[in-house]
Order: structure tokens, then sequence, then C-alpha cells
């Protein structure tokens, strides 16, 4: 499985890292994502199945490349995890996946965000095409129902 770690933090990251190859099974395949201007190119190019961004990037840039992913369709499929240092929100609720507090990361703590990241992503997906449909077929049923309404009163 492939995961983008992206932080401005080496010795942070070399540790997500250390922690993420110490697994066999399943085997993550890392690549690390230090400046802001290159980021979206390794994206593409990396295709990674989950993203792990740090908090401390400036959030208009950290708000901007959120919403670059999401709005790319070779990349809105891919969940996003934010390293938290503490506590506080970041008003990035809508695009982020999951948070993780960096003081309770373990490996195993680590691998389960990775795998509910994952999932979440693909329900909400999964959700959203679901409601787009029914959406439209409501409105097939609304308009036919006038139709048929109209279709009535004409006699």
């Amino acid at each position: 499985m492939n995961v983008l770690l992206v932080g401005n933090n080496p010795t942070e990251i070399s540790g997500l890292y250390s922690s993420l190859k110490s697994f066999e099974n399943p085997k993550f395949n890392t690549d690390t994502a230090f400046h802001f201007n290159n980021i979206f190119r390794r994206i593409i190019k990396f295709r990674p199945a989950s993203i792990l961004i740090d908090d401390r990037f400036n959030r208009t840039k950290l708000n901007r490349l959120i919403k670059r992913i999401r709005r790319n369709p070779r990349t809105r499929d891919i969940p996003v995890t934010l390293l938290k240092s503490n506590n506080e929100d970041l008003g990035l609720t809508a695009d982020i996946d999951n948070y993780v507090l960096k003081e309770n990361l373990s490996a195993e703590n680590l691998y389960f965000t990775i795998l509910n990241s994952r999932r979440q992503r693909r329900t909400s997906i999964y959700l959203y095409k679901s409601y787009k449909k029914s959406r439209g077929l409501l409105q097939k049923i609304w308009l036919d129902l006038r139709r048929m309404y109209w279709w009535i009163e004409q006699i």
C-alpha cells in the first residue's frame, strides 16, 4: 500500500517512515514530500492509497492543497489524514478524512488510522454517488407525476 508522508519536520516524518516500514504484512511503500511546490506532482506520480499531512504548514497553503486534491478526479478518492500537534480546530473539517494526535501515535495506531481513513473515504464516496443517483430518480418521478397530473386535468 502506497502512503505519502507530507511534512516540514524531517525528524517526525522519518519516525513515521520507520514505523510504517516495520510492518511486513501489509507492506507499506512510503514516499515523502517536504515542499509545497512539488507535493501535487508527487501525488500524481506516486499514486498513494493514503496521504498523511503534518499540521505545521501554513493554513492557507494547507487548505489550498487539500482542496486541490479533492477537485482533481485522479486524486479525489485518496484519503487525507492530518497529523495534529495539539487538539485545536484548524478549520479543515470538511476536507480531511481523519485526524491523529502526534502524542498518541504508535505504529499500530497509525496502521489502523490509515485503514479507517481508506474505509471512511470509500464509504463517503459511495454515499455521495448514491445520493446523486437517488436525487436524480426522485426528480424524474416528480416530473412524471406532474405530467400525469397535467394530463388528467386535460381530460
